[in-house]
């Protein structure tokens, strides 16, 4: 993880300065401050915004995208675990180097949020139930695995 603030967690908006939507750039990274939706989120999942609208104002992710819920473009991954409805930021561009992969992928190939039974990891972009392209792949890997250099990008 990082410790330039990303991983601050808010239970309130504190600040006018920083508010769902806002973009901030570190280190060749950039994050964005969002809402948690009604379920506990996972510092370092891929969350997904829950409805198709960020350019909306919608900020409102979850990490929860096995229970079947709809599910909107992929946000990025958490910098912190968040409590229901609480505020914090997902990093939604550049290189993220713990991701958690549930199958084998090629080096230079695209992954996508899994939303299979469990949360919490990317699956080869070719995978069927499949919710948005969040990254390619810099490291191939000949089966699951963790700790998977990824650059993602999310909206």
């Amino acid at each position: 993880m990082i410790n330039d603030g990303f991983t601050f967690v808010y239970s309130s908006l504190v600040s006018p300065d920083i508010s769902p939507g806002t973009v901030a750039r570190a280190a060749g990274k950039e994050y964005r401050f969002v809402q948690n939706g009604a379920t506990t989120a996972t510092a370092a999942y891929p969350c997904v915004y829950v409805s198709n609208s960020p350019d909306t104002g919608d900020y409102d992710i979850t990490a929860d995208v096995s229970n079947g819920i709809a599910l909107g473009a992929f946000a990025g991954v958490l910098m912190a675990g968040l409590g229901p409805y609480e505020y914090g930021w997902v990093m939604r561009d550049g290189m993220y180097h713990t991701c958690t992969l549930d199958a084998a992928v090629t080096a230079g190939n695209g992954v996508v949020v899994d939303t299979g039974s469990t949360d919490g990891s990317f699956s080869p972009a070719a995978s069927a139930g499949l919710v948005a392209l969040a990254g390619i792949v810099l490291e191939g890997v000949t089966a699951a695995a963790t700790g998977v250099s990824v650059w993602i990008k999310g909206l």
